[in-house]
């Protein structure tokens, strides 16, 4: 026969201030993070794309 008491879970109360979340799009240097980011990952597909098409040939 199964339990038929159940547990209450404790919900642990945590700081508002230790979860808030980086928000880089707010920062001039998170826009150039991520800007530069970019602009590397296209660098890469096309590096590869180049290659990719050199082999073919």
């Amino acid at each position: 026969m199964p339990n038929s008491k159940k547990r209450k879970e404790v919900a642990e109360v945590k700081d508002e201030k230790g979860m808030k979340a980086f928000n880089p799009t707010k920062s001039r240097v998170g826009r150039v993070i991520i800007l530069i980011l970019a602009i590397g990952m296209f660098l890469g597909m096309l590096i590869a794309a180049i290659i990719g098409i050199a082999n073919v040939f």
